[in-house]
């Protein structure tokens, strides 16, 4: 009888994934006191690494403890579980060649040290996130220290719980002294040591500022869309007027997000919104026609879900220029409709 299990030889290899997302995997593991910035500076650094073409996942108390460890408390023992199971799933993000963030308070070395144990040391960078106490609590934006002082809440790391200071972090991050801008600056300079190339989108997200001058197709839309790729490869993607515009959506967006509470529907927003431009820069590099049409297809799925993300946004928040992006968003759709019939016109 044959065996049933999978042979993990024949299984796609770490070395292959990573040579594919052209990164190496590993864990950044942020500690530090609640309130300290850790998510401030986690969420800084995703996205910096999404920028560059990295990919990249947070994991932090509210994907976790909302999901996987919804059925643990926060006793020591369920603590350490809590600590044991993130512990794992970063291993497995991490062996499948994603940077993994991991931002929890895991207050003791001992936490840590499992953790890494876990992950394995090569793979596991500690980041400590170093904020003094009495900061902490000034912050204090969910009222959690101010609780536990009144003994409404019990074993707060910092009041009657102990937090040790790692002892030798890789990176550590002094927020009285360092910013969030240079702090990401530290983290990325680890990332970049692993020997892999920035892989940059080749485009800067904000404030780029395109003024869009009409609704047409321009004579290089046209071009490209009905004739051969070769002949306009010394041309510019920023010639392309749904390239332009969904630039412009993206930056007045980035903008808007910042007031939407919800952490998943600012995240999906984003990702949307990029994907457009990401796709259409990608498509138009690419080698062939047919694979600029590919990519044009993408675009113009993910500015169909960023169309129905924003009617979502519209029934939950009054935003004065929402109105406007989404008749731009409508606009870039048949623009992007009109790009494709184009090119499959003319055949591939």
């Amino acid at each position: 009888m044959n065996n049933l299990y999978p042979i993990h030889d024949s299984l796609v290899s770490r070395q292959e994934k990573e040579k594919l997302l052209s990164q190496q995997g590993m864990v950044f593991w942020f500690t530090g006191l609640s309130g300290s910035g850790k998510s401030t500076i986690a969420t800084a650094f995703q996205r910096t690494l999404y920028e560059q073409g990295y990919f990249a996942e947070v994991l932090d108390g509210d994907n976790i403890r909302t999901g996987l460890n919804n059925n643990l408390s926060f006793s020591e023992a369920d603590r350490a579980e809590n600590i044991r199971r993130i512990a794992e799933v970063a291993k497995l993000f991490c062996q499948n060649g994603i940077i993994t963030i991991c931002s929890f308070i895991s207050p003791t070395i001992a936490m840590r040290e499992q953790a890494r144990t876990i992950i394995g040391p090569g793979d596991f960078v500690e980041v400590f996130v170093d904020t003094p106490l009495e900061i902490c609590e000034q912050r204090d934006v969910k009222g959690l220290y101010a609780r536990a002082r009144r003994g409404e809440i019990k074993g707060f790391t910092g009041i009657d719980s102990p937090f040790e200071a790692p002892i030798n972090p890789e990176i550590h991050i002094n927020t009285t002294t360092v910013g969030v801008k240079e702090a990401v600056g530290n983290l990325m300079a680890k990332v970049r040591s692993t020997g892999y190339e920035v892989r940059g989108m080749g485009y800067e997200v904000r404030g780029m500022g395109y003024e869009m001058h009409s609704e047409e197709l321009t004579e290089d839309e046209e071009n490209i869309a009905s004739d051969f790729y070769a002949p306009y490869n010394k041309k510019s993607v920023q010639n392309l007027i749904v390239w332009q515009k969904a630039m412009q959506i993206t930056s007045r967006l980035l903008k808007m997000v910042e007031e939407i509470k919800e952490f998943g529907l600012r995240d999906q927003i984003i990702r949307s919104s990029v994907s457009i431009a990401s796709n259409i820069s990608e498509g138009y590099n690419r080698g062939s026609n047919k694979e600029f049409i590919r990519y044009l297809f993408i675009a113009k799925g993910s500015a169909s879900e960023l169309h129905t993300q924003l009617l979502f946004v519209k029934e939950l928040y009054t935003f004065n220029d929402l109105d406007a992006i989404l008749n731009d968003l409508s606009v870039l759709l048949q623009q992007l409709g009109k790009l494709i019939q184009y090119r499959k016109s003319h055949g591939f």
